[in-house]
């Protein structure tokens, strides 16, 4: 949803940069692979071992732009591959994993006893794959989905300013700010619920949606 109002002035700063990177001869695919990479290890280190979560959340922060480089790679070559459209979307579907996962294993170690804490982040972690998932398999039947009440880009920032704010009421020792997670979990797995349900509306609503198709055995 805002990635639309954001990427012409995001553009302006990466554009550059993968022209850059292009003329020494780093792929589209190369660059997935390298984000995805450092965007788990930023993950699973800062946040879910050494519970650096304020520093974790600001550098995944800025792993976006990195994220955002093997499209624009893409796009100034002319062409993309069917390959890199599917190591693109399978990769950050790990990367999301990691990162709402990296929070869940924190939340266990320094919140065992919120109960409501724990399922809002399962339910996150869960419905955010689905999404992913079923705009993937709407496009496959050839009915596209491209919107929805939280999509990735609000996803990531929501659960990063959540644990971001976190660490920095825990540093201070501000109680309230303490509770930015519990708040990004509610808002993430209430989201991310009704987004599923858009689409699949969406889908239910659509042209041919409801026809026979043959069914390979």
């Amino acid at each position: 949803m805002i990635g639309k109002y954001l990427r012409p002035g995001i553009s302006k700063v990466i554009n550059p940069v993968a022209r850059g990177l292009l003329k020494i001869g780093v792929t589209p695919n190369m660059m997935t692979i390298f984000g995805t990479v450092l965007n788990i290890t930023l993950a699973v280190v800062l946040i879910a071992l050494t519970e650096h979560v304020t520093i974790g959340a600001i550098l995944l922060g800025l792993t976006v732009f990195v994220d955002l480089i093997d499209g624009a790679m893409a796009r100034q070559i002319g062409h993309g591959t069917p390959y890199g459209a599917v190591l693109d979307a399978t990769l950050d579907r790990i990367a999301d994993g990691a990162v709402i996962g990296s929070i869940l294993w924190w939340e266990i170690n320094n919140r065992p006893d919120d109960t409501w804490l724990l399922i809002t982040t399962i339910v996150t972690l869960v419905f955010s794959e689905v999404i992913s998932y079923a705009k993937a398999r709407a496009e496959a039947s050839g009915i596209p989905v491209n919107n929805g009440l939280i999509e990735r880009p609000e996803r990531l920032i929501i659960a990063l300013v959540g644990i971001g704010f976190t660490g920095i009421g825990l540093h201070f020792g501000v109680q309230w700010m303490t509770y930015f997670i519990n708040a990004a979990m509610w808002i993430l797995a209430i989201g991310s619920i009704i987004t599923v349900g858009q689409r699949l509306h969406l889908v239910s609503k659509a042209p041919h949606a409801r026809e026979d198709f043959e069914v390979q055995h």
